[in-house]
C-alpha cells in the first residue's frame, strides 16, 4: 500500500505546480500566509517546502524581504540552456542506441498531443507536452542517475516555457514545428543531425526569454 505524502511533500507540490504551472509569476512574491490558509496548513510545513524548493532553483529567499518565485537574468537563461543541451544531446544519444523506437513512438505521442493544444489553444497542456517531449530522451536513456540530474532542475525549465507560451504565435517555426524535424532525423538513425537540430532547438529558449522580456512581458519586479 502506498504511503500517503507528508505534510511538508503536499505543500511542496502544490507551490510547484503554481511555480511551474504559471499561476504565480516569475518574480513574484510569495506569501506564506497565503499559502498556509489556502491549504489548511500551519506555516512550519510551508517554509520547509519553500526551503525544498530553493535547492531546486523555483523560489529566492531574500532575508528580511521574504520569498519570491525565481526571476533568472537573461545571463542565467543561456547558462540553463546551455546545460539542457549537453544533458538532452547526450541522452537522446544513448536512446537511439538503446531504444530508437520506444523513444520515437513517445515523441511522436507527445507532439501530437502539443499539437493539438496549440490548435485549441490550450496553454497549459501545450506546455505540458512541450515538457513531455524532451523527458522522453531521458525517461527512455537508460540511465537513472543521469535522469535524476536532469530532473533536479527540470522546474525550472518548464516554468520558463509556460511563461513563454504567450509568445508562441510569433514563433516561426513553432517549437512543435522544430519538434518535427528532431523527430524526422531520429528516426533516419542520424546522429548528428538530429543532436544539431536539438542543440539549435533547446538554445532557442534564451532568444525567446530575451525576445518576450523586451516586448513587455516583463514579470513583477522585486
Amino acid at each position: 500500500m502506498a504511503r500517503a505524502p507528508t505534510l511538508v511533500a503536499r505543500v511542496t507540490e502544490h507551490v510547484r505546480r503554481c511555480i511551474v504551472e504559471g499561476e504565480w509569476k516569475l518574480g513574484e512574491y510569495i506569501s506564506e500566509e497565503r499559502i498556509a490558509s489556502s491549504i489548511e496548513v500551519s506555516r512550519t510545513p510551508v517554509r520547509e517546502a519553500l526551503t525544498a524548493l530553493q535547492m531546486q532553483g523555483l523560489v529566492t529567499i531574500q532575508p528580511q524581504r521574504g520569498t519570491f518565485v525565481f526571476l533568472p537574468t537573461q545571463e542565467e537563461v543561456v547558462v540553463l540552456c546551455e546545460f539542457r543541451k549537453i544533458m538532452e544531446c547526450q541522452a537522446m544519444s544513448l536512446c537511439m542506441e538503446k531504444s530508437a523506437a520506444a523513444t520515437l513512438a513517445a515523441l511522436r505521442a507527445a507532439n501530437v498531443e502539443m499539437q493539438a493544444a496549440a490548435a485549441r489553444g490550450d496553454r497549459l497542456t501545450y506546455g505540458k507536452s512541450d515538457a513531455d517531449f524532451h523527458n522522453v530522451f531521458f525517461d527512455n536513456c537508460g540511465n537513472r542517475f543521469f535522469a535524476e540530474a536532469y530532473y533536479l532542475m527540470s522546474g525550472r525549465f518548464d516554468a520558463l516555457r509556460n511563461f513563454l507560451s504567450g509568445n508562441l504565435s510569433r514563433a516561426n517555426p513553432s517549437p512543435a514545428d522544430e519538434h518535427e524535424d528532431i523527430i524526422d532525423a531520429f528516426a533516419s538513425g542520424k546522429l548528428e543531425d538530429t543532436q544539431a537540430l536539438l542543440s539549435s532547438h533547446v538554445l532557442a529558449m534564451s532568444g525567446r526569454f530575451a525576445t518576450a522580456m523586451a516586448s513587455g512581458a516583463s514579470p513583477p519586479q522585486t
